[in-house]
């Protein structure tokens, strides 16, 4: 019995990896594809041209594959320690008015809501009794990584990860890079397999040179087409998002982060300006955001500026934070 509960971690470790090398060897049948059946065999581009869309379609495959294993084990830096606060104060009859007076007095930077008690409403941040922590601001619990996630987008059942604060950037680069590789792989094969579809109607299949790698390709185009959709549905989704400045969390569960009379001082946004300025605190400042490669960040993960709307503020009597 021992040795099979020793061995539970190992199998859920795995399991949750598992999509990742099912990816990696979707996306080496579509290189095989490419590479072998239509460029050597289909195509009738010359030597150079062969050559030129080669190398491109190497370039998108290998940042589609680098992004996908960067965003599946780059894991969530750890909640810093200030965070964690006694386990005694589980134990307090008002755990809410306990945690919210210990996180004033160790000025714990995270914000305040109202919450529900037996003693009234009082000012208390959010918190994880299972983590034993303070959440700080747009961190969430993980139930499939059993930890919180510091500013969490969501869990990702592809990577078998959260895309977070730390692999957010790399989570766009695999869809920007797996999208770029569909459309291009459609723009150079769909004219010649047209072609070829449109002689099969004054022929057979077994007459042509070969029918195997026309069956290979014409499949993975047509796939390529589905997952084209599919992927810029959700590349579009998710950079909306950010141009916002919000997280797929922020935006299906609004109560958390802005309704009126969750949060103490009104209503909340976390736009820094511009979508622009909003999208580079997603995926850096550097000119080379668009490539898997760390990017540099202004600020942290557990501090973020936002604007308390005048409207709600006032109702609330707090100070208007100056935009």
């Amino acid at each position: 019995m021992c040795r099979r509960i020793s061995w539970c971690p190992r199998a859920l470790s795995l399991a949750r990896n598992l999509p990742v090398p099912v990816w990696v060897t979707a996306f080496l049948l579509w290189h095989i594809f490419y590479s072998v059946s239509f460029l050597a065999i289909l195509s009738e581009f010359n030597f150079a041209t062969v050559i030129l869309l080669l190398q491109a379609f190497n370039g998108i495959w290998i940042s589609t594959i680098v992004s996908l294993f960067r965003a599946a084990y780059y894991q969530a830096k750890a909640i810093p320690e200030e965070f964690k606060f006694p386990k005694e104060l589980l134990d307090e009859k008002n755990v809410f008015k306990a945690i919210g007076r210990w996180s004033r007095e160790n000025k714990i930077p995270a914000r305040f809501h109202l919450q529900s008690s037996n003693d009234g409403d009082v000012e208390c941040p959010r918190f994880c009794p299972k983590c034993r922590v303070v959440k700080p601001d747009r961190a969430h619990h993980c139930r499939q990584c059993e930890r919180c996630v510091m500013r969490m987008d969501h869990h990702c059942p592809v990577l078998g990860n959260c895309v977070h604060f730390h692999n957010h950037k790399f989570f766009i680069n695999f869809l920007l890079a797996a999208t770029a590789l569909c459309f291009f792989a459609q723009a150079v094969i769909f004219p010649r397999v047209i072609e070829i579809t449109k002689n099969l109607f004054e022929t057979s299949i077994e007459a042509l040179r070969n029918p195997n790698a026309y069956t290979c390709v014409a499949s993975g185009i047509i796939n390529a087409f589905v997952c084209s959709l599919a992927l810029s549905w959700f590349l579009y989704t998710l950079a909306s998002q950010m141009m916002r400045n919000e997280t797929t969390l922020e935006g299906s569960a609004k109560s958390d982060y802005g309704d009126k009379g969750i949060f103490a001082d009104g209503r909340s946004d976390y736009s820094v300006g511009t979508r622009w300025e909003n999208f580079k605190t997603f995926v850096g400042t550097g000119r080379l955001w668009f490539l898997p490669v760390d990017a540099m960040y202004e600020g942290n993960a557990y501090t973020y500026p936002f604007t308390v709307f005048k409207q709600v503020a006032e109702e609330f009597e707090c100070p208007l934070k100056e935009e």
